[in-house]
């Protein structure tokens, strides 16, 4: 109700012919207390509409929801006038429709002065005795408009309605629901008419995504001092909002006053013609029922009618010029000092939009190069497998064989199945018997692979150039992907559960033919190369898809800023031409009654004038005469009254709009609010796993003192944020030494290729934890590695020679760090991060044994979503960036490097004192 108050009261609704409701859930028992006799519509749109008890209605109402359910009887109150002058009387019959619309069923039923539009599971079975069934038609296959149906405002109230239950943790069924509901509808351009809503819509899948991943966690975008800073200079900002918009409110506030004031006066003017009306019409009964002439008929009620009109008029006319000199000029002041707030705004989401058209743009080149990789590694494998397959000839029966064959096989049709895009590459249906432990595993790799595909024919399809039209060029196939890939973020694990399988079914298989199977650790090691690139690439796409959902929230957030901006002014331009209106036709209002006025009493004075000579035929004459300009009279007052009854309706209405445009406007000032509140709490949660508390999050539909309360907690929290650390991070160092001739070593449950695979293709995926054996990582919580290198030894333990010591003879070692890794918390639970791309150069020169570093990878701001801290257990990249430089036959150890902080698990009644 707060959404369609005026500065907190509904007293306006009563004076409004036809009224508008935004509600999220609403009882429809409560309309009537909103209404009066000048109610003619009510619209109510909302996500839930329900009856609590029964209701009778004067007017008519408009419904459309997501869910409607009406337990209780409506009884509808229908003049015989009206119903006698209805046209059309179908419109008081029963009728009911379902559409297919987007990707929903919508159900459309009218009866008497109710219509209701609803989202539906399924047409209901109907009986074949049924006399009438209803039309079920597709929206596209009729020449129907639905462009009413959509609204923007409605699709923001249940973004605003989802946001909040989704920062409960309640119901994430419900959020669910709403999101699919609103992406589902809103789902054709063509069809929803308006660019505006229809982009307005596409933030709903950044909602699901946030809704089905709330245990993930982000790697901040900003520090703890950083967010203490904004949070700090949007209090200011948000302080200054909150008086511009308060003063607009209370402005506008008044001019609804005076409206309903000069309603008012206009109704006690619709009264005193009535009873002008009513006290000519007794005294020209008596004219036409007297039997002589002699005059005694009294019309000095005119004076007093006419002397409360004209004041009423007076009265009308003063309000009109204080409303346009006080309040309306007060709201246009503070309209255009609100601009300086939207430009805010505008310039906050226009440098996020840079960021993430950089994103974008660093992600594709990222899938371009790992889709080549793909390609050289499956071009590798196949070879392998080949030659594995010639080498099992004599085995091929036995069952360990099979399950070896078959996993080969799968991975190599998964990787030929990305590379080339075609899904029938995936076919594995013949050798899933011989795998059948996994049978699921694979079949969800085959969902992955497929969504894969999907993000690369978008890749293909996007205009690079041009991301900041992206909710605008968005199809409904790319919408789909979108949707699908939020499910991907955490799915790069199944590969690893995969090569975990393939060591395992090895063993098995040497075990079984006693070793006698030669290739098979060469088809392993191509196996683990596409797989490992598999994983990169489905990480890669979740996270592609990831920023392109930011992406359209964001050009969302720019498009409703810079309307608002367009909107702010014109509302009130609106109110003024409606004001000027209202003056114009109150002039001709007043001229046009006079002229009736006048005609039909210069016909009295007339008749008055000659009634003591008046004859029979005279006084019919006459009779016949002013009746009709006394009806004219009454006609054309009526007439003018309505008309004038309208454009004040308008004019209360415009006013209205406006209150509408000042709250639309807050839902961004609230959401820049939630969305800092969420960098604290992202920046918070990595510092020191502490979450933020639900209570204490804030929601779109809290009011601005309590968002400003919000910022205030953040200013506080973060200045006691390092004290909530239940420990000192303590630096530390360490080297992991992993060598080719180390075969029988397990890292991460996979056989030792690590080497073999980076002298062969000159990349290699490294997860630090799997190389930590001795488990020396699980003594630690809140690893943060600060930088990380990689030497290339030989046989002895020899560093490889660089080409020579001068720039760019370096032995070049690219080094990409993972976009989802996990670390622990003091509690020992495993919590997982998500971060976008970061790359870094760790480039050595050698002198003989010496070592000689040109450029480390290494981070020094711990915050950032582009440069941060990873924790050990992730997928690190490594990639020899010139590898025609470096004698890499002699390839066969490498030194890995690493340095952070971390802290010591606290040991069961023992003090650590250090690490």
């Amino acid at each position: 109700q707060e959404f369609n108050s005026q500065a907190g009261s509904m007293n306006h609704a009563q004076y409004m012919k036809e009224l508008t409701l935004y509600e999220t859930k609403y009882d429809l028992t409560r309309m009537n207390s909103l209404t009066s006799e000048r109610t003619e519509l009510v619209t109510i749109k909302a996500d839930t509409v329900y009856l609590s008890s029964p209701v009778t209605v004067n007017h008519k109402v408009r419904i459309q929801a997501r869910v409607v359910s009406l337990d209780h009887p409506i009884t509808m109150n229908i003049s015989k006038q009206a119903f006698v002058q209805t046209q059309d009387l179908e419109t008081y019959a029963f009728k009911e429709e379902y559409y297919y619309i987007g990707k929903v069923l919508m159900r459309e039923r009218s009866y008497g002065l109710v219509s209701i539009l609803q989202r539906v599971d399924a047409v209901p079975e109907l009986s074949t005795t049924d006399v009438c069934h209803p039309k079920v038609s597709k929206v596209e296959d009729t020449n129907k408009d639905v462009t009413e149906w959509y609204d923007i405002t409605m699709i923001n109230l249940h973004y605003v309605c989802g946001m909040t239950v989704m920062k409960t943790k309640m119901n994430s069924g419900l959020v669910d629901d709403i999101g699919k509901y609103i992406l589902g509808f809103v789902y054709d351009r063509d069809t929803v008419g308006s660019q505006g809503t229809f982009i307005a819509a596409q933030k709903f899948n950044r909602l699901l995504e946030l809704n089905k991943l709330n245990s993930v966690h982000n790697v901040p975008t900003y520090s703890i001092e950083t967010v203490k800073s904004l949070a700090n200079l949007m209090y200011d900002k948000m302080n200054n909002y909150k008086a511009n918009e308060l003063a607009q409110e209370n402005a506008l506030s008044r001019a609804t006053g005076r409206a309903v004031d000069m309603q008012r006066d206009f109704e006690t003017i619709n009264l005193q013609q009535e009873m002008y009306f009513s006290l000519e019409l007794t005294q020209l009964e008596a004219m036409w029922a007297a039997q002589n002439n002699t005059w005694y008929f009294d019309f000095e009620h005119r004076n007093a009618i006419e002397d409360q009109i004209s004041s009423s008029m007076d009265a009308i006319q003063n309000q009109m010029f204080e409303m346009q000199e006080q309040e309306l000029t007060l709201a246009l002041d503070e309209a255009i000092k609100s601009q300086a707030h939207i430009d805010a705004l505008i310039g906050k989401y226009e440098a996020q939009i840079q960021r993430l058209n950089d994103l974008v743009k660093s992600s594709v080149d990222v899938q371009t190069q790992l889709m080549q990789r793909l390609k050289d590694n499956t071009n590798n494998m196949d070879h392998e497998f080949e030659k594995f397959k010639q080498a099992i000839e004599d085995w091929k029966h036995a069952q360990e064989v099979k399950a070896v064959f078959a996993i080969f096989k799968a991975v190599l049709s998964f990787g030929i199945g990305l590379a080339t895009g075609n899904p029938e590459d995936l076919d594995i249906s013949d050798v899933i018997g011989d795998i059948q432990e996994i049978f699921e595993l694979l079949m969800e790799l085959v969902e992955i692979i497929e969504s894969c595909q999907d993000i690369q024919d978008m890749i293909n399809d996007l205009d690079i150039d041009n991301l900041a039209d992206i909710n605008l060029s968005m199809s409904t196939n790319f919408k789909d992907s979108l949707q699908t890939m939020v499910k991907l973020k955490l799915k790069g694990s199944d590969f690893d559960e995969l090569e975990r399988t393939a060591t395992v079914k090895i063993d098995a298989m040497n075990q079984a033919t006693n070793f006698e199977i030669s290739g098979a650790d060469d088809a392993m090691m191509a196996c683990l190369s596409v797989s490992d690139v598999g994983h990169q690439m489905i990480s890669e796409a979740s996270d592609f898809a990831d920023v392109l959902l930011q992406l359209s929230e964001e050009s969302d957030n720019l498009a409703v800023a810079q309307e608002d901006r367009e909107k702010t002014q014109q509302q009130i331009e609106n109110i003024n031409r409606e004001l000027e209106e209202l003056r114009q036709m109150r002039e001709q209002f007043m001229k046009d009654r006079e002229k009736a006025k006048e005609e039909y009493e210069k016909q009295i004075e007339d008749m008055k004038n000659n009634y003591e000579e008046i004859t029979e035929e005279m006084r019919a004459e006459y009779k016949e005469k002013i009746t009709k300009s006394f009806e004219n009279f009454k006609s054309t007052f009526g007439a003018l009254s309505q008309s004038y009854n309208g454009q004040m309706s308008r004019l209360i209405s415009s006013i209205h709009q406006k209150f509408y445009g000042l709250k639309e406007h807050s839902m961004n000032q609230r959401a820049m609010i939630l969305s800092l509140y969420i960098d604290y709490c992202d920046a918070d949660f990595y510092n020191s796993f502490k979450k933020c508390e639900d209570q204490n999050l804030p929601y779109m539909s809290d009011s601005i003192d309590t968002l400003l309360g919000k910022l205030i907690e953040i200013q506080w929290e973060s200045v006691v944020s390092n004290e909530n650390i239940p420990g000192t991070p303590i630096e530390f160092s360490g080297t992991f030494e992993v060598d080719s001739l180390n075969t029988e070593i397990l890292y991460g449950g996979k056989k030792n290729f690590i080497v073999e695979t980076l002298k062969n293709t000159s990349e290699v995926d490294i997860n630090l934890k799997d190389l930590d054996t001795e488990n020396r990582f699980d003594d630690f919580w809140r690893i943060r590695l600060e930088s990380l290198s990689l030497i290339l030894l030989d046989s002895d333990g020899f560093p490889l020679q660089s080409q020579g010591t001068s720039f760019g003879q370096e032995i070049q070692i690219r080094i990409r760090y993972p976009t989802v890794f996990n670390d622990i918390d003091n509690k020992k639970n495993s919590n997982s991060f998500l971060a976008q791309n970061f790359a870094c150069n760790s480039d050595y020169i050698t002198r003989g044994s010496d070592i000689e570093w040109k450029s480390s990878c290494q981070v020094d701001e711990e915050f950032s979503q582009k440069n941060y801290k990873p924790a050990a257990d992730g997928v690190f990249s490594f990639k020899i960036e010139n590898p025609e430089t470096i004698a890499i036959t002699d390839l066969n150890k490498v030194s890995v490097m690493f340095a952070g902080t971390r802290i010591r698990n606290q040991v069961k009644n023992e003090m650590i004192i250090e690490n």
